[in-house]
């Protein structure tokens, strides 16, 4: 049984890999890289880096 700090840590350390993953693929939208080339190499759905683009442009 997980104390609520340890799941509390193991949930930040979800979200702080989720917005590495999320700056990442800005930055690779921002080079040019294709929406589905960008999803494989990060693990982010499709959709998701889609919708990141439109926000860039």
């Amino acid at each position: 049984m997980q104390t609520l700090a340890q799941r509390l840590r193991k949930e930040g350390e979800k979200k702080g890999a989720k917005a590495e993953k999320i700056r990442t693929a800005k930055e690779l939208i921002k080079r040019g890289i294709a929406a589905d080339i960008i999803a494989e190499a990060t693990a982010l759905p499709l959709k998701e880096v889609e919708k990141l683009g439109e926000k860039l442009h």
